[in-house]
């Protein structure tokens, strides 16, 4: 078993240990330092959300909550605290809408699946949802497609006579749980549709596990499993399969006092084809590091910058991947992104999500 795999296993085994802690929040009746269902104001619990667990006083999702003057959520006693903020779980106001947003922006991308010869340069545009499912238990479905469409940004591909563009099609459907007590867990399945130098059809899990620390930090574990690959031709003549890359990363993720938000995460990932399609074949490379980063920074209420990057080494043969651009949220809430009850706990697949390893 590769060491990606071992890690991708603990990290799982690390992602259900949540549920072992959080199941006795739930009990009927209240409970000292826990949650109990029918009081939101049990002592000691944590905040969900995003954002999460205030160590200042009051979860965020557990009595009178607060936003400072970004419309960030806060505890009751930041500082930066001015007005209410409201109790997600069990507020009949919740609306299936609340979740729903649209992005578009920029897109370069560059992978094993490239055969050592191209990178790729356009344009992505997604629509991400969240669908309260279970609303006094912070239980939501997740589901979202998206559509990636690029050119060619080096000339080899062109000369070799090959395909001079590439679409991406994905579509990503989960289930996620954000508790009272400031954990949350939550996994997605990915499928992806793409058109190059042929068609291929892909699919990968992701699960995630979190952790809000305070009312400005959440930590947490995510991984990529590798679900089926594909087969088809380069140039008509040589055969290759396209198979998804798996990966383990942990997390973290800070709230800042203007209402940006910054993620960092860094990790392990399983080996992948070093071919290339002018030199020929090459040795694959073992295990390698991951390390990527995401921002969002709402310009209002409905509108965010929004954008990411996923980069495994070495970068001459590993994914070098990342997008930037807007985020639409039609009914608001730009401000409170990912920190609402039933906000979804992964983002919507993408290329710097979906790494593809290439295999002659």
């Amino acid at each position: 078993m590769s060491y990606a795999h071992k890690l991708s296993l603990a990290l799982i085994f690390l992602s259900l240990c949540p549920g072992l802690a959080y199941s006795q929040w739930f009990g009927s009746g209240e409970a000292e330092g826990g949650f109990s269902s029918g009081d939101a104001s049990a002592t000691g619990g944590f905040g969900s959300g995003e954002v999460g667990t205030s160590i200042f006083g009051g979860s965020l999702f557990g009595g009178q909550q607060q936003t400072d003057v970004w419309g960030a959520p806060q505890g009751n006693n930041s500082p930066f605290a001015t007005s209410s903020f409201s109790n997600s779980f069990g507020d009949d106001c919740v609306s299936i809408w609340d979740e729903l947003t649209f992005f578009a922006g920029l897109d370069g991308s560059k992978q094993p699946q490239d055969f050592g010869v191209n990178a790729n340069l356009g344009a992505q545009f997604h629509v991400n949802w969240g669908i309260p499912v279970w609303q006094d238990y912070g239980v939501g479905l997740q589901i979202g497609t998206s559509l990636v469409a690029t050119e060619n940004a080096l000339q080899m591909f062109d000369l070799l006579g090959e395909a001079t563009t590439r679409t991406q099609s994905y579509t990503t459907i989960g289930m996620y749980q954000r508790t009272q007590n400031g954990f949350a867990w939550g996994f997605v399945y990915d499928f992806l549709n793409e058109t190059s130098y042929d068609t291929f059809s892909l699919g990968q899990w992701r699960l995630r596990a979190s952790y809000d620390w305070g009312p400005c930090d959440q930590f947490g574990i995510t991984v990529n499993i590798s679900s089926f690959d594909d087969t088809g031709f380069v140039g008509g003549l040589i055969p290759v399969t396209l198979r998804p890359i798996s990966q383990g990363t942990a997390y973290w993720r800070h709230y800042w006092e203007t209402g940006a938000q910054t993620a960092f995460w860094i990790g392990l990932a399983e080996g992948h084809s070093e071919h290339n399609l002018v030199t020929g074949p090459a040795p694959n490379q073992d295990e390698v590091i991951v390390i990527g980063a995401d921002i969002l920074v709402p310009l209002n209420d409905y509108l965010a910058i929004y954008g990411e990057t996923n980069l495994m080494m070495p970068a001459n043969t590993g994914t070098v991947d990342a997008f930037l651009g807007i985020q639409w949220f039609p009914t608001g809430g730009a401000k409170q992104a990912r920190r609402g009850g039933f906000a979804p706990l992964l983002p919507m697949a993408a290329p710097t999500s979906f790494s593809v390893d290439l295999q002659p």
